[in-house]
């Protein structure tokens, strides 16, 4: 356990430099080109994509560990990934594929999978957002009555 708790700071540390180059990057790159055609949001969603894809790895692979010793764990683990498939999937069917109408746009991604892929990932977002706020604030007040 302990060689993997290792490993895993070493990967947060190459993230987090590597997400603050690429956002001095970000806002470095003012050239009209760059603007223009979004490479420079494009290379923070990428990185975005990679961080929330090395986010799930390391977290399967440490329940994964901790389960070999505990298997109440393991449980927990598989409710809440499906909990998580289950809200994903609600969000899927709430989420709209009607194409937006932007002046201008010539590109692929104003089309039915990639909308829903767009306000699924909001509403996760939002989710996420109001978990964490509410989460602050029973926080607080629980610290005031203790």
């Amino acid at each position: 356990m302990k060689k993997f708790e290792l490993i895993s700071k070493i990967v947060e540390y190459i993230a987090l430099i590597v997400g603050v180059v690429l956002v001095i990057a970000s806002f470095t790159n003012t050239a009209a080109d760059a603007v223009v055609d979004g490479s420079a949001t494009d290379m923070a969603i990428v990185w975005t994509c990679i961080l929330l894809g090395l986010g799930i790895v390391l977290a399967v692979a440490s329940e994964c560990i901790s389960a070999a010793s505990d298997t109440k764990s393991l449980i927990k683990a598989v409710v809440a990934v499906v909990a998580a498939v289950v809200v994903i999937g609600i969000f899927w069917a709430l989420s709209d594929d009607t194409p937006l109408n932007l002046i201008g746009y010539e590109g692929t991604q104003n089309e039915g999978n990639w909308l829903k892929v767009a306000d699924t990932s909001l509403f996760t977002l939002y989710l996420c957002l109001g978990g964490a706020i509410v989460t602050i604030a029973v926080t607080e007040i629980y610290q005031l009555f203790k």
